[in-house]
């Protein structure tokens, strides 16, 4: 098992296929997490230091070259702090108009799909929110 520090860059990198597993329960962060979320993110920008994500832990598969090219990891701890990650970058691009920045750190090089495969039971908002082409703002 490898320990240490790492960057968002290296976790997605346009190689990782990053399962969650059917047993992994749903996304349920709520205003609670979010609101504490963007404090610490508002905060790390204003003092310019790294940001600690928290423990994330895969384990690594192997993949048969023929279905699916890159590396495979199924997500056993983090999944929740992931799936915000994609959604809050997925956002700040598109309120930036920088959409090709975010399809750059969270695709698969090989065939553009999400690196994060949700299970069944996040699997239809997820891929909802993170293929929007703009961002549609209701009053």
């Amino acid at each position: 098992m490898d320990a240490g520090k790492i960057t968002i860059n290296e976790i997605f990198n346009g190689n990782k296929i990053l399962e969650i597993p059917f047993f992994q329960r749903s996304y349920v962060w709520g205003e609670t997490q979010w609101g504490r979320f963007l404090e610490d993110l508002e905060h790390v920008s204003l003092v310019n230091k790294p940001y600690f994500l928290g423990s994330v832990i895969f384990k690594q598969m192997m993949t048969n070259s023929a279905q699916s090219i890159g590396d495979l990891r199924i997500i056993i701890d983090g999944q929740q702090r992931l799936t915000t990650l994609n959604i809050f970058f997925k956002v700040l691009c598109l309120k930036n108009k920088q959409n090709s920045y975010f399809d750059r750190i969270f695709r698969l090089m090989s065939n553009n799909e999400i690196s994060v495969r949700h299970n069944k039971n996040n699997i239809e908002s997820f891929e909802k929110v993170l293929n929007l082409p703009e961002l549609r703002i209701r009053n």
